[in-house]
């Protein structure tokens, strides 16, 4: 560096040459901004007029599954009575689907599931042994 020569940075007459962004990159920008803008447009207007289209929701009738429309539900009594010998107990109630699963465990150390069909009201008994029995 030269003690008369103070600028650390080169004059624009030295071979630097400012470089522009190609046109297709300023197009692609104006385009992107057009597009923004428009959507930013759009949101405001859809939250400013509201949604004016009724829907309409079609529920079954009373006492139709929806799971299957051809068959009517029977109509359980208000409370049900699961009959377990003395010293049983139940581990869990799982629904699934049309089904209420009881897993229940016998005072002799067996263990039973009761499946409990809501549609029909039928009840299923599933005895579970474990492979060395």
């Amino acid at each position: 560096m030269n003690p008369t020569h103070q600028n650390v940075t080169p004059d624009q007459g030295d071979e630097m040459e400012s470089e522009t962004a190609p046109r297709w990159l300023k197009v692609l920008v104006v385009v992107l901004g057009l597009a923004i803008i428009g959507m930013l447009a759009l949101i405001i207007y859809k939250v400013a007029a509201g949604d004016t289209e009724e829907t309409k929701v079609q529920l079954p009738p009373a006492g139709i599954s929806t799971l299957d429309q051809e068959r009517t539900l029977v109509q359980l009594p208000e409370r049900l009575q699961l009959d377990l010998p003395d010293g049983s107990e139940i581990i869990s109630v799982t629904p699934s689907g049309r089904e209420l699963f009881f897993w229940v465990r016998h005072a002799s150390g067996t263990q039973e599931i009761f499946i409990l069909n809501r549609l029909t009201g039928a009840v299923s008994r599933i005895e579970v042994t474990s492979a060395g029995s």
